[in-house]
């Protein structure tokens, strides 16, 4: 349910696909993070303009750590934890989308609580004539993810986008920023602050089929390790069923 900032290219800033074609070290993602548990969730019906949405993932069964062995059952990476020692993560969301005299908003409210920790967040995009202009925030605490099994080694983690993006009839353009004041432990390489710029352009070639291009930048400075920053181009066809 969480808005982001406006973007039409293949590569994106918020968890895009960035990390497919550089090796940064971290990926910009300002929504909920658990990843893809069994869970159970639901959905209002939209009033007013107004939707709440929730769902709960309990401590049973696939909510086990991550690893990169594949023991014990795991299947891909995650572990088939049948001990039950899990982490049950509630999330919860808020959206609202109206129009007034040719001005549409969309507001969202995100939060996540995932063992000790939590992650909270939101966005806005406003669109009028052609353009949609928007973005996206979320803070994560040291601790999300980590319970009785484990102590938090890491820092909060901070991180927003920003972006304008402008249609005319089947093509569309759309000029992305983002940033990350990231950790994702306390050994050197694992924390530092990430600046991304992303052009993306998209033109409809018929139904379900649509030609996408991105180039963009990227600086990721590094604590402790060695900084790195690059640009590129990607471009492809897109097909959607």
């Amino acid at each position: 349910m969480q808005l982001a900032a406006p973007s039409v290219g293949p590569v994106g800033i918020n968890d895009g696909d960035l990390t497919i074609w550089t090796n940064a070290n971290y990926l910009i993602d300002t929504s909920t993070t658990a990843g893809d548990q069994n869970r159970a969730t639901y959905y209002t019906p939209s009033l007013g303009g107004f939707r709440l949405g929730v769902s709960y993932a309990d401590d049973s069964g696939r909510n086990g750590s991550f690893d990169s062995d594949v023991t014990d059952g795991a299947i891909g990476g995650l572990h088939d934890d049948t001990s039950g020692d899990g982490l049950n993560i509630v999330s919860g969301g808020v959206e609202y989308s109206g129009d007034f005299n040719g001005v549409s908003l969309g507001v969202s409210a995100i939060a996540e609580n995932y063992g000790e920790g939590n992650v909270y967040g939101g966005g806005v995009n406003v669109g009028f004539a052609n353009f949609t202009v928007g973005g996206s925030y979320s803070h994560v605490e040291d601790d999300y993810g980590v319970g009785e099994r484990g102590t938090a080694d890491s820092d909060d983690t901070d991180q927003f986008d920003l972006g304008v993006s402008y249609a005319m009839d089947a093509a569309a353009v759309s000029l992305t920023y983002g940033y990350a004041d990231y950790s994702k432990g306390a050994d050197a390489g694992d924390s530092g602050e990430i600046n991304t710029v992303d052009l993306g352009l998209s033109y409809t070639l018929g139904a379900g089929v649509a030609w996408r291009s991105s180039i963009f930048w990227f600086d990721d400075e590094i604590d402790g390790g060695n900084d790195n920053d690059g640009y590129g181009a990607v471009t492809g066809i897109a097909l959607t069923f």
